[in-house]
């Protein structure tokens, strides 16, 4: 039997590795419940972005920056939480491309946290983005669907489940372009973030918990 974490996976274990799809089983990772604070639009202050995962080309970083570059005409942070050991060359070249295009002051590269202090990041959020290439399933945003967070994600893994709903906006993987304008349509607008939050608070009891997930494996 072969386990995988989304139908994505699933079909490209049958097709690329030729695994019948019969022998393979979906199991999606559970997500914790948590509480969480109502996230408020913040009245002419700086909307609070939130990153979460290891610093890789995978992860899109490079295209969030890019992204967020032609977007310094709106009031915006970024705070970027993952470990930078797993390819230190590509967290400094991150670095440096976040200096050259002068938002030093606005993105903190605040590298791997632990758990208590991740929690703390998503309750201070007001937005949060995925900029991914790929993803298996993408847990992350099922995190932070559970913290009531609106979503700006690329379109992969389970997005377009977690996200589509209306919690959020996704772009195509890799282009930075259709992801600045995803960005922007929702840091301009807080009724657009509130409306967002509200949907996503209303659809985390759907996402999988760890116990049903456990079942199934």
């Amino acid at each position: 039997a072969v386990i995988v974490p989304g139908e994505g996976v699933a079909t490209i274990v049958a097709d690329d590795y030729g695994v019948p799809r019969a022998r393979i089983t979906v199991v999606e990772p559970g997500v914790d419940r948590v509480m969480h604070r109502e996230h408020a639009p913040r009245a002419g202050g700086a909307v609070e972005l939130l990153a979460v995962g290891a610093v890789t080309p995978r992860k899109g970083y490079d295209v969030l920056v890019a992204a967020l570059a032609e977007l310094t005409d709106l009031r915006w942070r970024l705070t970027i939480a993952g470990d930078f050991s797993r390819d230190p060359e590509f967290s400094k070249h991150l670095a440096e491309e976040i200096e050259r295009k002068q938002l030093g002051e606005r993105i903190t590269m605040a590298g791997a946290v632990s758990a208590a202090r991740l929690s703390e990041l998503f309750a201070a959020a007001d937005l949060f983005v995925l900029a991914s290439r790929f993803e298996g399933y993408g847990m992350v945003l099922s995190e932070a669907a559970v913290h009531g967070l609106p979503i700006v994600a690329s379109d992969v893994g389970a997005a377009s489940r977690i996200v589509g709903s209306g919690a959020g906006v996704l772009a195509t993987p890799g282009d930075a372009a259709a992801l600045r304008e995803a960005l922007r349509s929702v840091i301009a607008s807080d009724e657009t973030r509130r409306r967002m939050a509200e949907v996503a608070r209303a659809h985390r009891d759907r996402l999988p918990q760890w116990q049903r997930s456990a079942e199934i494996f």
